[in-house]
């Protein structure tokens, strides 16, 4: 699914696209590349799960000031609400994994972890 785009943004955008198209048909994993991807996202769940819910339970109580009852519930929902939700994202593949190769619902679910036959 394409989403629409104004006339003039996609004549802009049409070389970063075929640029991207190039570099992701032509990618090819070594051992390099997934030791950094794997770097890079165990950093991205990091700040994703401790750095950023930290630091907005400081700012709710230090800059904003909520110290009532309610106030706190709501500051601890959204840290919570946060956390679920990037955890939920990071896991949804393992709960849900693609179709085997082969099989009739492969062929008509399009996903990444497929090879092209």
């Amino acid at each position: 699914m394409s989403l629409p785009l104004p006339p003039k943004l996609e004549k802009r955008l049409t070389p970063a696209f075929r640029r991207a198209e190039l570099i992701i048909r032509d990618w090819e994993w070594t051992w390099t590349k997934a030791g950094i991807f794997g770097l890079l996202f165990g950093f991205a769940i990091l700040v994703t799960q401790a750095i950023v819910p930290s630091w907005f339970l400081y700012f709710a109580n230090q800059k904003l000031r909520w110290t009532t009852f309610w106030l706190l519930i709501l500051r601890d929902a959204i840290a919570t609400g946060w956390i679920g939700t990037w955890f939920a994202m990071y896991s949804f593949h393992w709960r849900h994994p693609p179709p085997p190769a082969g099989t009739a619902d492969a062929s008509t679910t399009p996903s990444m972890f497929t090879s092209p036959t």
